[in-house]
């Protein structure tokens, strides 16, 4: 039985009989991080492994709403992991999921994350040659259907919608699933990546060394939690929302007073999950934390803090050299894997190494958890996997240093850090940056072959080398493992930067 959207595409005239079979395009991708991957709701997600589709083609654990298949590498280049490609078709079909049956129908957000439209792609080869008035017609029955009897069945798969991109062209507006997903009734927009800079003076105004206080460590989580964002008097507020909780996860960033900001976050964070959990503050800096402690709108009432936890900060001089018997275990790690291996390189990471690193980190992940079988440490590992998935697909656009350690012609590691916004050095000239006139570089992931060894030591030393424009290094928290705090404090950290949470007294 022909479900409804297919139905449309169908009767509209814009697909016709067997030409899908015959397509050379659909399916197949000139990259491995493209953003037009087929994406799945866990619902989805388990159709398609029942129906056919390899179980590998999606993450360990259920995170967020679903998630784009992991494209599979098909000559040079790369495909979908249903796809087959003697025949020409896909192995779930009966099974495939909202986004492929729309296509070449798309949801996108606009630039800033304030609307959700239906476009066309245009990049589909049966679109050139579609009739006008079919294009609009289908067009109208489904903004009808998606917008209205089926606004359910997207917001379970709201992944499909993507970011604004200049090849899709812009057909209806889709009031109804804008408001559930930007939640414009509060006055937010969704956190999309063609808002970074719109949104980077913000980031910028606040000056902190802390991890969270960028644009790309919290933009990375989005395939965990439903980002939104609100620009209030002169601060910007990002709020992180899923499963019935809300949290600030930043504190309000810019300039300016903090009292109206903070306000009205708590009146947000209260309508988003009214059931939830308490409504907080995430990675509040000292200065942040002072600000919104002083202040009170109702006499008793306040923000509070529940708990801190550090970012540790080095010297980076220190780790690119790693001079003293301070560091005389890591140096002779990074000895052996000279000494060990010949043939290295260490070179910027291209998009399309994506399967092969997160192959790595998938294999780390069940090294790291067999050793650690903790259930938070699992949780954490398993949901980082996304936001690094995250990182590594989008990583030219959201300004990433992302590096590989290779090792006989193997990928030995690799590395992903960003500039903070502490020293301006993204602004300063070459001759400063490379006088070193201050800043912060956060290392946000760090993965290696545990069987190499000294391999992680040597790559944490190569960027600290690299990134010589740099005086420190955040390798951000331990995220409550005391393995990951040993780690951490070995290095010697000059400082740990206190990063607390708060909470509104009254619900304390």
């Amino acid at each position: 039985m022909t479900d409804p959207v297919s139905a449309i595409i169908e009767s509209s005239g814009l697909l016709r009989p067997g030409e899908c079979l015959r397509c050379e395009v659909c399916c197949r991708f000139p990259s491995a991080a493209s953003p037009l991957a087929p994406y799945f709701s866990h619902a989805e997600m388990e159709l398609a492994v029942s129906a056919g589709m390899p179980g590998d083609a999606f993450p360990p654990g259920r995170y967020g709403p679903g998630f784009s298949a992991r494209l599979v590498p098909e000559g040079p280049a790369f495909r979908c992991p249903a796809f087959r490609q003697a025949t020409n078709d896909c192995a779930a079909y009966a099974a495939r999921p909202l986004d492929c049956r729309l296509y070449p129908f798309m949801l996108l957000y606009d630039a800033d994350g304030k609307e959700v439209f239906l476009g066309l792609d245009t990049y589909c080869p049966a679109v050139e040659g579609a009739s006008a008035p079919g294009v609009h017609d289908a067009a109208d029955k489904l903004s009808s259907l998606l917008d209205g009897a089926w606004l359910e069945k997207v917001i379970a798969s709201r992944g499909i919608v993507g970011a604004w991109n200049d090849h899709v062209r812009r057909l209806r507006p889709l009031p109804a699933l804008t408001r559930a997903l930007c939640r414009t009734d509060l006055g937010l927009a969704r956190l999309v990546l063609t808002a970074r800079e719109r949104l980077l003076p913000f980031f910028e105004a606040h000056r902190g060394a802390h991890s969270f206080h960028a644009f790309a460590p919290i933009y990375i989580w989005s395939d965990i939690f439903d980002l939104h964002y609100k620009i209030s008097v002169e601060r910007l507020l990002v709020f992180a929302e899923e499963d019935g909780d809300c949290f600030l996860i930043c504190p309000p960033l810019g300039s300016g007073d903090a009292l109206r900001p903070a306000e009205e976050a708590l009146a947000a964070m209260r309508q988003l999950a009214p059931r939830g959990a308490s409504p907080r503050i995430q990675d509040a800096d000292d200065d942040s934390a002072r600000r919104l402690l002083a202040l009170s709108t109702v006499e008793g009432a306040g923000w509070r803090i529940r708990e801190t936890h550090v970012e540790y900060l080095y010297r980076r001089a220190e780790l690119a050299e790693l001079r003293g018997n301070r560091y005389e275990k890591k140096r002779q790690l990074c000895n052996r894997f000279e000494h060990d291996v010949k043939d290295r390189r260490w070179r910027p990471l291209d998009v399309d190494d994506l399967p092969q690193a997160m192959a790595l980190y998938s294999r780390w992940l069940k090294e790291r958890t067999a050793a650690h079988p903790d259930a938070v440490y699992a949780a954490q590992a398993e949901a980082s996997w996304r936001a690094l998935y995250r990182a590594l697909r989008e990583a030219e656009p959201l300004g990433l240093v992302a590096r590989v350690l290779e090792a006989g012609g193997k990928m030995a590691g690799f590395t992903v850090g960003c500039p903070l916004h502490d020293g301006g050095l993204a602004r300063q000239s070459p001759e400063r940056s490379r006088r070193g006139d201050g800043g912060t570089f956060h290392v946000m992931f760090e993965v290696s072959d545990l069987s190499i060894k000294g391999a992680a030591q040597y790559m944490f030393r190569e960027l600290c080398r690299e990134v010589q424009s740099f005086d420190r290094i955040n390798a951000g928290s331990a995220s409550d493992l005391d393995n990951l705090a040993r780690v951490k404090e070995s290095y010697r950290p000059s400082e740990r930067l206190n990063s607390h949470t708060l909470v509104w007294k009254s619900e304390v």
